[in-house]
């Protein structure tokens, strides 16, 4: 499973851009056609609108799939080192290697 979340941050990715590239290359609607009509005419404002909307976008994809993968996955190595709701022995190695060396005297 944490390899399929690894997959589909990838995916998302290329899927807003392949989405963006076909509507530059085909599309009579979106943010794609928009950003090729529009720098046609020359209205650079209007283009960097649309690319920020196109990053903002990504980023809440991206975020998102994270949001899920946390979600899903707790104990996969890539929520390491985040809080934890509740401290165990077996997040604690200092406190395990006292009780050991406690317990051989």
């Amino acid at each position: 499973m944490p390899s399929s979340f690894a997959g589909m941050k990838v995916g998302i990715s290329f899927a807003l851009v392949g989405t963006i590239v076909g509507e530059l290359v085909a599309g009579e609607t979106g943010l794609g056609h928009v950003i090729l009509v529009i720098q046609g005419s020359f209205d650079t404002p209007t283009v960097f609108v649309a690319l920020a909307l196109l990053c903002i976008l990504g980023v809440i994809l991206f975020k998102g799939l994270e949001l899920a993968e946390e979600r899903m996955l707790p104990w996969h190595a890539s929520q390491r080192g985040k809080p934890a709701a509740e401290s165990t022995p077996s997040t604690q190695p200092d406190k395990q290697l006292r009780l050991l060396a406690d317990a051989k005297r």
